[in-house]
């Protein structure tokens, strides 16, 4: 999954809508409450907060983590790098 991927799909469940963090990060709403969003982009992740009943069955996934220090649920996703980007950790591992 792309960091493109998660801001359609985050914008495909009707009434949901894209609103700027504090920090001038993409964050993604439905119904007032934020369920997505790309404040760890950089790092290599989208963040999805689940409730604690759904996080466990999403983390038996490979393409999702219990973000550390994390609470309520917060939940990375990995993200595939754009085209162009070296994937995150590559740099430090070589």
């Amino acid at each position: 999954m792309t960091a493109a991927d998660l801001r359609r799909i985050a914008l495909s469940p009707g009434g949901s809508g894209r609103v700027l963090h504090n920090m001038g990060l993409p964050v993604y709403r439905v119904g007032g409450w934020k369920f997505v969003s790309s404040a760890s982009q950089a790092g290599g992740h989208g963040n999805l907060m689940l409730t604690l009943e759904q996080q466990p069955a999403f983390v038996e996934e490979a393409l999702f983590l219990l973000i550390p220090g994390g609470c309520l649920g917060n939940t990375h996703i990995r993200l595939a790098p754009s085209e162009g980007q070296t994937p995150h950790g590559v740099e430090t591992a070589s």
